[in-house]
């Protein structure tokens, strides 16, 4: 019929996106490409260290070109699914939305930044539904510390060395794999913006035990984080100040402007 044969415009829209986010997430993943290959280069002469971090990064982007190729049903289940949980489409909404999705889908950090009541974490967490991963809420304020997000050991008589460790958000989120969304990342403290720094660079934490000796625990390859900063009129560029360049170029900025402008 005449209806049936009109082209689908959201389909069309996405087409385009998905060009758009590719871009920008090989863009994203060779910044990383490049500052890995100068760490290697500094720690291992040889560059079997860099082979292996070209082999992976090669790999991704590889997985996310093939997926560009793919015909629109997934995208389709996907939009219909988002709509059914109240996720309300437009053209801006819906490239935020496929920019976060393939983020999420390829482990890439994302930083979303806006003003409160913008759906970033309702975006967040319907991607999560859609995709099958489990997501780690967790609000950051300045009385934040690390130990909050790793956890702590308290008394336990019936274990053996009558101790228990408690694990925290970020330790849960980073050692089995599942997505942590840290809200509110730019009240988090100098030290805990630097503990999340450290921890996707060097994809390790390293925790003190009770017998005071460092304990080295390897990221999940499904590790993934999401931070929010909410941004009223007038502030973006002074709460960007309060992260610092080296601390967001770790991540995929995704921008949710006012529903007024």
């Amino acid at each position: 019929s005449i209806i049936d044969s009109r082209p689908d415009i959201s389909t069309e829209i996405f087409k385009e996106n998905k060009t758009k986010i590719t871009s920008e997430i090989s863009d994203k993943m060779s910044q990383k490409i490049a500052y890995m290959k100068k760490e290697a280069d500094k720690s291992d002469p040889e560059m079997t260290t860099n082979d292996q971090t070209r082999y992976k990064i090669d790999d991704l982007l590889n997985r996310i070109h093939d997926d560009i190729k793919k015909n629109d049903q997934e995208y389709k289940c996907n939009r219909k699914k988002a709509e059914d949980m109240s996720f309300i489409f437009t053209e801006g909404s819906e490239e935020r939305f496929n920019k976060l999705y393939y983020c999420i889908k390829f482990g890439i950090p994302v930083l979303l930044e806006g003003p409160t009541g913008t759906s970033k974490t309702l975006s967040s967490r319907i991607v999560c539904q859609i995709l099958h991963r489990e997501l780690i809420y967790f609000n950051l304020s300045p009385k934040t510390t690390i130990h909050d997000l790793l956890g702590h050991y308290d008394g336990d008589k019936n274990s053996l060395a009558e101790i228990n460790q408690k694990d925290g958000p970020f330790f849960t989120a980073f050692t089995q794999g599942k997505v942590i969304l840290l809200d509110e990342i730019n009240l988090a403290s100098p030290s805990v913006l630097q503990f999340i720094e450290n921890a996707l660079e060097n994809e390790i934490l390293s925790i003190e035990t009770p017998e005071k000796s460092l304990k080295f625990v390897k990221m999940h390859p499904n590790f993934q984080i999401i931070a929010i900063q909410k941004i009223t009129k007038g502030q973006s560029d002074l709460l960007k100040q309060s992260l610092s360049l080296k601390f967001i170029s770790k991540f995929l900025t995704i921008s949710y402007p006012a529903f007024t402008e």
